[in-house]
This record gives structure tokens, C-alpha cells and sequence, in this order.
């Protein structure tokens, strides 16, 4: 019996060798079941294949990292204003105003009086703040030549008596 069981364990082992041959003796040399990679396939063929697929990649990225920079862009500009004008308002100015005139300030505006007379107008106390002596000067205060005055309320401003000018930084309108 045990001799019967080493035959048939030995005729199962050979017919699946013989099973295992043939297959692989069919197998295509460089197809699917037995690869057989070159150096010039990989030179002509793969290496191009992934250099194709590298630039598509950084195409793809690149082109979805300006457009997301465009839109960041957008955003400052809207928030903060153009270049242009952030840079006009955070420089001094020289600003004329005839008589009669009326500068209408946003808050933050720095005001020098450098030629002329001019008078606080302003619809709220203080009207400005002498940053020279650190006193409130009110609606109809007269400015004094090179002092340096500051806008703290919204629509506050100066009114000319003649020719003046005045050295301004920040946000206004002449009306």
C-alpha cells in the first residue's frame, strides 16, 4: 500500500512538471506571461512614455496653481485696492485747494498746512487732532502752518480761505 502511494504521488509530481513545461514553453518571450525588458525599450519607449506623463502632471499643476494665484490676487486687490493706488495713499501728497474748497478726509488722513489759511470742517468733535501739541481743534479752528494734523472721524476735513497747500497722506476727496 505505502508502495502504491509513492507511485501515485510521483505520477501527480510528473504530470505537473510535464503540465509546468508545456506552459512554459509556450510562453512568448518579452509577452505578457515572460517579460523581458531591454535597455532600449526603456531608452526609446518607457522613458518617453514617463516623461510625457511628468510634463502632462506639471502642466496640469502648474496651470491650477496660477489660476488659483489669479484668483487670490483678485482678492487683495478687492480688499486692499490696486498697487497704484496703496501706493498714492501711503506717500505724501501735495494737495492745492482753492478758496472756497472743502477736503473731505477719510479717518487715518495726515494733514501738514504748509502755504495759506485754512479752517477745520467737520460735523463731529474733534474736528482734527494736533499731533504737533496733541490738542483737539474743532469745527472752524483755524490750521496752523506746519503742524501736523490727523483725521480720526470719517468726513472730517479742512476748508481753504485763499490759495493753500497742504501735505497730505491717506484717503480724501476735494469737493
Amino acid at each position: 500500500m505505502k508502495k502504491k502511494l509513492i507511485i501515485c504521488g510521483l505520477a501527480v509530481l510528473i504530470a505537473a512538471a510535464a503540465i509546468y513545461g508545456a506552459a512554459a514553453a509556450g510562453a512568448e518571450p518579452g509577452g505578457q506571461d515572460d517579460p523581458l525588458v531591454t535597455l532600449s525599450y526603456i531608452k526609446e519607449v518607457f522613458t518617453g512614455e514617463v516623461l510625457d506623463e511628468v510634463n502632462r502632471i506639471a502642466d496640469d499643476e502648474t496651470e491650477a496653481f496660477y489660476a488659483a494665484f489669479g484668483d487670490r490676487l483678485a482678492q487683495v486687490e478687492e480688499q486692499f485696492g490696486d498697487s497704484a493706488e496703496s501706493a498714492q495713499r501711503s506717500t505724501y501728497q501735495l494737495v492745492v485747494l482753492s478758496d472756497g474748497q472743502e477736503m473731505v478726509c477719510a479717518r487715518g488722513t495726515e494733514l501738514m498746512l504748509r502755504i495759506g489759511r485754512a479752517y477745520v470742517s467737520a460735523d463731529d468733535i474733534p474736528g482734527l487732532v494736533d499731533t504737533s501739541t496733541a490738542d483737539n481743534l474743532n469745527d472752524g479752528g483755524e490750521l496752523e502752518t506746519n503742524h501736523m494734523y490727523m483725521v480720526t472721524i470719517e468726513g472730517n476735513g479742512i476748508r481753504a480761505s485763499g490759495t493753500v497747500k497742504v501735505i497730505a497722506r491717506g484717503e480724501w476727496e476735494i469737493k
